[in-house]
């Protein structure tokens, strides 16, 4: 026999010998593959431990990408426009101003080595919180009873002078209504849901990640005028007596926004500083809700005005109205993080965010579609980001 028939012979029956058995493993393999462990990516959680700049500048952009559970949290110091209600004299024009306003900002994600990944944020905006105040005197400031009394009534422990009143308001000692006029009271809470992607590296090491997903923003605005007037009225024996009225006509409304929104992320990272910069634009249905009332207290004393005589409260019925806007606008943010370990990070930015129509603010015959803008600067802490 032959070599080159021998040789045959042995690779044909090579395969008849391996032929059931790969069939038999092809039977095997199963069609559908199971969820992956969100842990299945093996974290070591040995995110303080120290880094050299040596260490960072031998990765390669993909290396540096983070891969796993991260997390960031900023505290927001934002300006925001006053609601579309200010306008100038003579001329209908809105009157333009912004109001400081502290918040949170928090991001909670993972992302798996196949570059697929998923972030959500949650945010919270608990102002501004800007009155305008005016004190009024009431009408019986002076106690006659204190002011002939005790000496040491009108001084307090250091000697200084106290004034002769009834002193029953702890932050002015003495008697006096603290009227307040809004001028931008808000509230905001804001959730997104995003899936993300993270492409391959740019050539001088920079990396998009798109992503898209849902967003939920709830405002709620708060309205307040308040007035003060002194008159006089007819006691339960008919005899006049002087009295005082307070008016306080107040609005709350609630702007509860469901939508969509597609965005990305790029960042780029030199040494231990890590550039980044956002962008969201977002569509979404505000199903809004008004509520108003108008509160009355009045009081009459007697003719030395050292003595409530009449003392009464009224609220109108409260009005309540439903409407429905449409709402769409964008949210940048830009940040730079610093490395302290390996995977601890401090950073600071800016944001803005722009909902460009269909908000409700103020009163119950201003506009549904106003416009907000919100604009500032950011700073936190982030781990594996």
């Amino acid at each position: 026999m032959s070599v080159r028939k021998l040789t045959i012979g042995l690779l044909a029956a090579a395969a008849l010998l391996a032929g059931p058995r790969g069939v038999e493993a092809q039977e095997h393999i199963p069609e559908h593959m199971p969820v992956a462990d969100p842990l299945y990516f093996e974290p070591d959680f040995r995110w303080f431990e120290p880094v050299t700049d040596v260490d960072l500048l031998d990765m390669k952009p993909e290396k540096r990408a983070s891969v796993g559970w991260f997390g960031t949290f900023d505290r927001l110091m934002l300006y925001t426009s006053r609601p579309e209600i200010f306008r100038e004299p003579g001329t209908g024009e809105i009157y333009s101003d912004f109001d400081r306003g502290w918040g949170n900002r928090v991001d909670i994600g993972y992302m798996t080595d196949d570059d697929h990944g998923w972030l959500a944020t949650f945010t919270h905006m608990a102002g501004p919180n800007a009155y305008e105040t005016l004190l009024v005197e009431r009408l019986n400031r002076i106690n006659e009873e204190e002011a002939a009394g005790d000496d040491d009534l009108l001084t307090d422990e250091f000697g200084q002078l106290l004034p002769p009143a009834d002193r029953n308001n702890p932050v002015f000692g003495y008697r006096v209504y603290e009227l307040q006029d809004s001028l931008n009271v808000m509230d905001l809470r804001a959730f997104e849901l995003n899936k993300t992607w993270r492409l391959e590296p740019y050539h001088y090491g920079g990396i998009l990640e798109p992503m898209v997903g849902f967003r939920y923003m709830g405002l709620q605005d708060r309205f307040q005028r308040q007035a003060y007037e002194e008159g006089i009225a007819l006691d339960i024996d008919g005899n006049v007596i002087p009295i005082e009225t307070l008016t306080t006509q107040s609005s709350d409304t609630d702007n509860n926004m469901f939508g969509g929104q597609l965005g990305f992320r790029y960042y780029k990272s030199f040494v231990r500083t890590t550039y980044s910069a956002e962008l969201r634009a977002f569509g979404m249905a505000n199903f809004q809700t008004h509520r108003s009332a108008i509160d009355e207290v009045v009081t009459g004393y007697d003719d030395a005005l050292d003595e409530v005589v009449l003392e009464d409260r009224t609220r109108s019925p409260v009005v309540y109205v439903d409407n429905d806007e449409f709402v769409f606008g964008f949210e940048v943010r830009g940040e730079v993080a610093y490395q302290l370990t390996r995977h601890f990070q401090l950073r600071a930015g800016f944001q803005v965010v722009d909902l460009a129509q269909g908000l409700w603010r103020g009163q119950i015959n201003d506009l549904t579609d106003q416009q907000m803008v919100m604009a500032g600067g950011t700073f936190g802490i982030a781990l594996n980001r």
